[in-house]
Order: structure tokens, then C-alpha cells, then sequence
């Protein structure tokens, strides 16, 4: 199956987006049928995967909780918008 590459992103980027986000969504969605205004704890939260599960959940409209192993990677959790981290 092909899918068009969002404008902006390199090759690689655009496989990348693809496989982490799709594979996310289906976890959030399908498997975790998360609803807007409920709790998300996303452990690992501060490596590439976690990363995209905190935008994901918050973009589905719940309340993020993003936990990590040290301040810069908490840091970049909540520039993608966690409510709340936790080291």
C-alpha cells in the first residue's frame, strides 16, 4: 500500500512517520479505545515511541502524564504536550 508523504519530511522521516504513528494510533484507539478527557500514563515517554504516544493522546484529547528517566527528556515531553511529567 502506498501513502502520500506528508510535505516536509525527508524520506526517511516519512517512513518513520508512518510506522511510529500508525502503530500508536492503533495501540491508543483500537486496542486502548482511549476517550477524549481521560488519563493517558505513557511510561518511556521521553524516547522516540513514548514521544509519539504523548502527541498522539493528546491530539485524541486526553490528559497526558508522561513519565521519564531525566529532566531533558521530560523536558521534551512537555514541548510535545504533556500535562504532567514525572521522573
Amino acid at each position: 500500500t502506498c501513502f502520500p508523504m506528508p510535505n516536509g519530511l525527508s524520506f526517511s522521516q516519512g517512513a518513520g512517520f508512518h510506522m511510529g504513528y500508525t502503530t500508536g494510533y492503533h495501540a491508543l484507539v483500537h486496542r486502548g479505545k482511549l476517550q477524549p478527557g481521560e488519563w493517558l500514563l505513557v511510561t518511556g515517554a521521553g524516547g522516540g515511541m513514548g514521544l509519539m504516544a504523548v502527541e498522539l493522546g493528546k491530539a485524541l484529547g486526553a490528559k497526558v502524564i508522561a513519565a521519564a528517566s531525566s529532566d531533558d527528556k521530560l523536558e521534551a515531553c512537555k514541548k510535545v504536550g504533556a500535562d504532567y511529567v514525572v521522573n
